[in-house]
């Protein structure tokens, strides 16, 4: 099947040769694939080793610049994150970030309200998964993202803050629809293993 015509394909897609070629051929097709799948651009489809491995990548190659420019800034995220959520969260604290981790209801799910009592004018991510792990809920991330939106309307002027809405939907795509318009993300999270991928 697909993994066995694949199998071949060894080169490295960045070399100019025949097999490198036809490497890079597949690799930009998976990629305009996946893009078209959640709605978005084919440049805009990062591939890492993992989904923890992307976690840390969307984590910390938005903020460590942010921190970096403006000093101490403000994440906040839910308590029942994956580690690859948290662990870069906690780390970035060494360098100026405060995380404000956001309790669950016995559900499971954060309140659109919480969040909106909790975000701030140094509010720079927000990082919130779409369907958790070990439970299966499925968090309210539309209802979140509105609130996002909201804050963001209230940011004006040259020293004004950007803020970035990051969703680890690496549960859901194949239960659910993960367009990242309609969910209002920035960032998402995808993890070939968890959609029957390599």
């Amino acid at each position: 099947a697909e993994f066995e015509r694949l199998l071949p394909l060894y080169a490295n897609p960045g070399g100019l040769h025949r097999e490198a070629v036809e490497a890079k051929q597949e690799l930009e097709r998976a990629r305009k694939t996946i893009a078209d799948s959640i709605g978005a651009h084919a440049d805009e489809i990062v591939f890492t080793a993992s989904g923890t491995e992307a976690n840390n990548l969307a984590i910390q190659g938005l903020l460590r610049p942010l921190l970096l420019k403006h000093g101490e800034l403000q994440a906040i995220t839910s308590a029942i994150e994956h580690k690859s959520v948290l662990q870069p969260l906690a780390i970035l604290d060494r360098e100026g970030l405060y995380t404000s981790e956001l309790p669950v209801s016995s559900e499971g799910l954060v309140a659109p309200g919480q969040l909106a009592e909790v975000v701030s004018d140094e509010t720079v991510l927000v990082s919130i998964q779409l369907v958790n792990s070990e439970v299966g809920t499925i968090l309210p991330v539309r209802e979140l993202a509105k609130v996002i939106r909201h804050a963001r309307q209230g940011r004006t002027g040259p020293t004004a803050l950007p803020l970035y809405f990051h969703v680890d939907a690496a549960q859901a795509p194949l239960w659910m629809d993960i367009k990242v318009e309609k969910l209002g993300a920035d960032l998402m999270t995808l993890d070939a293993q968890k959609k029957l991928g390599p």
